[in-house]
């Protein structure tokens, strides 16, 4: 397989085609109708070739593209300031989060700016050729970075947590994670609680698996309301005229 094919195959974005055409040191074309420079010592100094197409497995690069990207790049991150809200296209998706092209200048969305939920993979709401509108956290226009978060264009949940929720309440959630200790279950977008593995069921029980799973609904009391660590404390066995049996 040629080394110009793996080039154009696998890549997508710019830079990693810049850095590829380095790496794999593959020949490339310039146009004397496409160059800006005109001594040898600036030919020299082209740090970012964008190619246009590529002809009898050749790549064709672009000076003028470079310099005309680079410079509404400059401009875009001379207008961005943190606290603004700007609308984006994701561009690829992660493990650590999300890249948001912003019009010319990309952005990171971290795992953990994504929701005040849990979020396991970004992958799970996310996805590239998604539109999105962010608030920008931080502009570093040194070294072209913008930290990015989407949940707090809304209010955080925790915030009120102790308005909408008194201990001895009875309410309904969904289980969404079982471990060895107990379950965390949903009672609304943002807000998780604990049901601690001796508040699951009466008697003894192998696993918390054998009294819940995740998805199922279940109506539970609260026992402890914690808004400065984030923490609610939920009890399945105390609700008042349910009996949780063990699974079978």
């Amino acid at each position: 397989m040629p080394r110009w094919y793996a080039v154009r195959t696998r890549s997508r974005h710019e830079r990693k085609v810049r850095d590829q055409l380095i790496e794999r040191q593959i020949e490339t074309f310039l146009p004397l109708w496409d160059r800006w420079s005109r001594w040898k010592d600036r030919m020299k100094k082209v740090e970012a070739p964008l190619f246009s197409g590529y002809c009898f497995a050749r790549f064709v690069v672009s000076e003028r593209l470079a310099c005309t990207q680079q410079d509404r790049r400059a401009a875009l991150l001379a207008e961005l300031e943190s606290g603004q809200v700007r609308s984006g296209v994701i561009t690829s998706v992660c493990s650590f989060g999300a890249f948001v092209d912003l019009g010319g200048v990309e952005g990171l969305l971290h795992i953990s700016e994504i929701s005040w939920g849990r979020v396991n993979h970004p992958g799970d709401c996310l996805k590239a050729g998604q539109s999105v509108r962010a608030l920008l956290m931080s502009v570093d226009r040194e070294n072209e970075r913008v930290a990015l978060s989407v949940k707090r264009l809304y209010p955080d949940p925790w915030m009120t947590v102790s308005e909408r929720y008194s201990v001895g309440q009875v309410v309904q959630c969904v289980v969404t994670s079982v471990v060895a200790f107990g379950a965390f279950a949903r009672l609304e977008d943002g807000l998780e609680g604990l049901i601690h593995v001796s508040e699951l069921a009466e008697g003894n029980f192998m696993h918390p698996r054998n009294v819940v799973c995740e998805g199922q609904t279940v109506r539970v009391r609260v026992l402890n309301v914690d808004a400065a660590h984030r923490r609610l404390g939920l009890s399945l066995r105390r609700v008042d005229g349910d009996l949780v049996e063990r699974a079978t």
